[in-house]
C-alpha cells in the first residue's frame, strides 16, 4: 500500500536494507515498521504505538499477547507514546512520566462514509485488530449488518471471496474493506469491493513535528 506513494525497500535483511538505502544517497530518512524489534540498526528517533482499547493487553509478547517488545524494553527506547483511540485501559499511568506521551484517532474518508449512507454493509478485514476497523465504521453512522475477521496479512483466497460476496448477496449488503486488505485483493475483485481510507489525526502533530525535526537536526549536527 505505501509503495503507491512512497519509495519503498524490502528486505529480509534490514541492515543490509539500511545499508543500501545509505549508500544511494537519494534518501534522508529512513522509516522502519516494527523497528524496536530489530537491536542491530541505530535508530535517530523511536515512536511506540499503543492502541488504545488494548494498552499491553496481558503483558505478553506476539502470538500470546499484543506486545511486540517488552513494555520495560519498550519504554527504554521509545522518544514519544502515541495512544491510538481512547485510551480504554490507562496505558497512560503505566508509561514513565518522563515519557512524551501523545494521542490520535483514525477518522475515515468523509466521502467514502457519505456514499455508504444508507446502505447495508458486510465489512471483512485481515488486519492487526480488525474490531477497531468494525468499530469505526460504526461510529461512523453505516449500517453494519456483518462483518468477518480475518488473521493478519490473510491471503484471500478466491473461495474466500466468493463466500464472502454470497454473504453480501444474501443480506442485501456492501462488501468494504480496509485499504491494507484492499490491496492484497485480485485486481478482478478490486471493483466490486469498497475501500474505506483513513487517516491518523493527532491531538497535537505540531508537537510530533517539532520532536522529529529536532532529533533529525540534532542527528545532522552530530
Amino acid at each position: 500500500m505505501l509503495a503507491e506513494s512512497r519509495d519503498v525497500l524490502v528486505a529480509p535483511d534490514r541492515v543490509a536494507g539500511a545499508h543500501v538505502i545509505s549508500l544511494r544517497g537519494l534518501h534522508d530518512v529512513i522509516l522502519m515498521d516494527d523497528g524496536m524489534q530489530n537491536p542491530f540498526i541505530s535508530k535517530t528517533f523511536s515512536i511506540g504505538i499503543f492502541d488504545g482499547s488494548v494498552g499491553i493487553g496481558n503483558g505478553f509478547l506476539i502470538p500470546a499477547g499484543p506486545l511486540r517488545v517488552s513494555l520495560a524494553s519498550g519504554v527504554q527506547q521509545m522518544d514519544i507514546a502515541l495512544i491510538n483511540g481512547d485510551d480504554e485501559t490507562n496505558i497512560a499511568a503505566k508509561l514513565p512520566a518522563s515519557l512524551t506521551q501523545l494521542s490520535a484517532n483514525l477518522l475515515p474518508d468523509p466521502s467514502t462514509i457519505d456514499a455508504l449512507s444508507g446502505t447495508p454493509v458486510l465489512a471483512f478485514a485481515g488486519i492487526g485488530q480488525p474490531k477497531r476497523f468494525f468499530a469505526t465504521l460504526r461510529k461512523a453512522g453505516c449500517n453494519l449488518v456483518h462483518y468477518l475477521a480475518f488473521a493478519d496479512h490473510h491471503p484471500y483466497s478466491e473461495t474466500d471471496l466468493v463466500r464472502l460476496q454470497e454473504d453480501a448477496m444474501r443480506l442485501g449488503a456492501q462488501l468494504v474493506t480496509t485499504q491494507k486488505d484492499w490491496v492484497r485483493l485480485p485486481a478482478e475483485w478490486r471493483e466490486r469491493i469498497v475501500v474505506l481510507p483513513v487517516a491518523l489525526a493527532l491531538d497535537d502533530d505540531g508537537a510530533l513535528v517539532t520532536h522529529v525535526e529536532s532529533a533529525i537536526n540534532a542527528h545532522q549536527n552530530s
